[in-house]
């Protein structure tokens, strides 16, 4: 080679060591050229991070349609599909369709916005399982009881048991042909049902009208005793032992709509004169320990009663009273148009009426507006997840997904049939139990959700 040659190549690689390494530098401190600016091109830009997490993992990434993969420098190998979860660095600043996707579920999808030198954190993803309901078993029953421990469902019009890991039928009798709710004992192993305990361990029925009158109302469960169980009696509160059979009078009102027993106490809503009130009895003495006064109404009920503080819905004038008790003020918050609530934590209240779902934050003392649909909505689902909830009307279940970050929300249709009613969640959350009506197959469904 001549001497002039290798000056030109030696000039050459001296121009390109100058050109590149920048570049280079720029680039591993998330800068990088943006080719698509119109009025400025070639313009360096920061870059930002996009961190990506789903429930199941594993899921494919697509940004603007497009489908991420690593690019592979080995000519023999091909480029390899970025699955979540993932941090995906060097995004230029912008807007972007992001899309998480798995086969057999569903496709989730946001808009979302990536900064210069910024993360932005998609941590929330929830991906929903896409395939069809089982038929269990054909019933025209209106509504069926799933038990505390999640292994047997009993329809209270048809008699029956239903195992759900042998999927077999189990005839019981209730006594009476008239239908009314059902209620199971905390251990499993009774059901009350039409003034009759049916006990599935030993096949020996106690016929509470018999036992108690046929005007006892309202018979529930002591959620701590299953041997015990409380009842109304002409405008009068007992208990009743199964064991030892002994009824106890706690307290008598000129007229009750409702009554809720939790951690040894007894809170009841009942009407005096034209005054309607809570009162607290301590079931240990059975002793007035506190009443508050509410307005006047005929239909007062007890709601999430797992709740901290007692959530009462008076369902005629869709009013909600959130009661503490414990406070100086017991009457500490009054929503109005309500049909249904539940709680998303200590703080967050999720509600809705016919047509919308709102979050109440009670610190902040708002109501947000989260969705709008075009059906009467019939119950919320409430969820162990802190990023979404369940929601359903006459002919569809749908899921609500949002960022814990902003609350961008995600509506998935999980199912749409003919009629739907019913619905019960198993105990791991992962499957749906519900009364459908599915190509005209009528009976008992469950659905596979995660």
């Amino acid at each position: 080679m001549s001497p002039l040659k290798r000056k030109i190549l030696f000039y050459l690689f001296i121009l390109a060591f100058l050109i590149i390494s920048p570049i280079v530098i720029l680039y591993a401190a998330g800068y990088k050229i943006d080719w698509q600016k119109s009025f400025t091109p070639f313009m360096i830009q920061k870059t930002g991070m996009i961190i990506i997490e789903s429930e199941p993992p594993s899921a494919n990434i697509f940004l603007n349609n497009k489908e991420l993969a690593n690019v592979s420098f080995n000519p023999w190998q091909k480029n390899l599909e970025i699955k979540t979860p993932t941090r995906i660095k060097n995004i230029l600043p912008g807007d972007y369709d992001l899309k998480v996707g798995l086969p057999q579920y569903w496709p989730w999808a946001r808009r979302i916005k990536v900064n210069p030198g910024q993360i932005t954190h998609v941590l929330d993803i929830m991906l929903f399982k896409n395939n069809p309901p089982i038929l269990l078993t054909s019933t025209n029953a209106k509504n069926f009881f799933l038990a505390p421990n999640n292994k047997k469902i009993f329809l209270p019009e048809d008699n029956n048991l239903f195992d759900i890991k042998s999927e077999q039928i189990e005839k019981v009798a209730s006594g009476t042909e008239e239908i009314s709710p059902a209620y199971w004992s905390s251990d499993s192993t009774k059901i009350l049902s039409n003034g009759v305990i049916i006990n599935i361990k030993s096949e020996k029925n106690l016929d509470l009208v018999k036992t108690l009158g046929k005007e006892a109302s309202l018979i529930t469960w002591d959620k701590n005793n299953s041997n015990k169980i409380y009842y109304v009696f002409k405008d009068a509160i007992y208990s009743y032992d199964l064991n030892s059979q002994l009824n106890e009078k706690i307290t008598s009102e000129e007229k009750i709509f409702n009554y809720l027993v939790k951690n040894n106490q007894l809170l009841l809503l009942a009407k005096n004169g034209q005054v309607v009130q809570l009162k607290s009895f301590s079931l240990s003495n059975n002793s007035l320990e506190q009443k508050i006064d509410l307005p006047a109404s005929d239909n007062y009920e007890f709601i999430n009663t797992d709740s901290n503080i007692i959530n009462v819905l008076d369902t005629k004038y869709k009013i909600l009273y959130l009661i503490d008790l414990n406070s100086a003020n017991p009457l500490a918050e009054i929503f109005n148009n309500v049909k249904q609530a539940t709680w998303f934590d200590d703080k967050n209240l999720f509600v809705s009426n016919d047509f919308e779902i709102s979050q109440i934050n009670l610190d902040q003392k708002n109501q947000q507006i989260l969705t709008r649909i075009s059906e009467p909505i019939k119950g919320i689902i409430k969820t162990k997840a802190n990023n979404y909830l369940l929601y359903y009307t006459d002919n569809a279940l749908y899921a609500m997904t949002w960022d814990q970050g902003d609350y961008s929300l995600q509506i998935t249709e999980l199912l749409e049939t003919t009629s739907f009613s019913s619905p019960t969640m198993s105990l791991d959350e992962k499957t749906i139990y519900f009364l459908g009506d599915i190509e005209g197959k009528k009976g008992l469904f469950k659905l596979e959700i995660q």
